[in-house]
């Protein structure tokens, strides 16, 4: 069974990106490397994308960096 984001996850996105739920759900994909982590997006003025797990730890980025350095940091971030 795939695991999709639950309500505390697209909250969470819904407030940091200054999205609506619809767009949070739209512009949500599993991230590689993370068990249980999401990737949501936001386009326009404040394009990026936030990664969040279920413990609903984040970390946001700047659309101009990709996703594999964005999941680098946040594990490094983990560590530290």
């Amino acid at each position: 069974m795939e695991m999709k984001p639950n309500k505390e996850m697209i909250a969470l996105a819904v407030e940091k990106l200054s999205i609506d739920e619809t767009e949070a759900v739209k512009g949500c994909r599993k991230v590689e490397g993370i068990e249980g982590a999401y990737f949501f997006t936001a386009g326009g003025r404040g394009a990026g994308r936030l990664l969040v797990t279920e413990n609903l730890e984040s970390l946001w980025a700047a659309s101009g960096i990709s996703p594999s350095r964005q999941v680098e940091a946040f594990l490094r971030g983990r560590r530290n």
